[in-house]
């Protein structure tokens, strides 16, 4: 069997979570949002460099990762669908 690294670490990974979660408890609606656009931003960024799928889509419409900055630009990405996810869903696999 196997072992990496990273199979060691995960505990210290959750530990980060859970002291992301303790401090932004006390965020104000502000914080809040600027924390969700912050990793949604993130998530945006992933997808296009990662997801085959996502990056052709995006290539596709014109739309790069920085045109996704707020839950209010969300719409600018097609919706994904169970028809796309049955013939794509190689494509919709992370490359990393």
């Amino acid at each position: 069997m196997n072992f990496k690294l990273a199979d060691y670490l995960y505990p210290f990974d959750i530990l980060r979570l859970y002291r992301s979660l303790r401090v932004s408890e006390y965020f104000t609606e502000e914080q809040l949002i600027q924390l969700q656009n912050r990793k949604l931003r993130g998530l945006i960024e992933h997808a296009y460099t990662q997801v085959p799928y996502y990056r052709e889509v995006f290539d596709g419409i014109g739309l790069t990762p920085h045109d996704v900055q707020t839950i209010d630009d969300l719409p600018k990405i097609p919706v994904l669908t169970k028809d796309i996810v049955r013939e794509r869903y190689k494509d919709l696999i992370a490359d990393n």
